[in-house]
């Protein structure tokens, strides 16, 4: 998979986004034209759209790959490597 890959290119960008992705999202899905990225919760998800994350990402993607993929940012629902459920009751 690319995705250390595109992690190392996103680093040499913005550390901040490198940081955001690396310990809260993994890819979830590709269709051959967008990235479907899964982040651990809601939080890290908002903060990679709002920071302007998704930008760095498409541009690193662009210049060290050759390609322009669509970025959908999701939560993911198996929770990656989350922490553990909640206790119950």
């Amino acid at each position: 998979m690319l995705w250390p890959n595109i992690l190392e290119a996103v680093k040499n960008r913005r550390r901040f986004t490198w940081i955001l992705l690396s310990q809260n999202a993994q890819v979830t899905g590709f269709d051959g034209t967008t990235l479907q990225i899964g982040f651990v919760n809601a939080g890290a998800r908002d903060n990679f759209l709002s920071s302007g994350s998704e930008d760095v990402l498409r541009q690193a993607l662009g210049e060290q790959f050759g390609v322009q993929w669509k970025i959908e940012a999701v939560v993911d629902p198996s929770g990656g490597g989350g922490a553990a459920p909640a206790p119950s009751g």
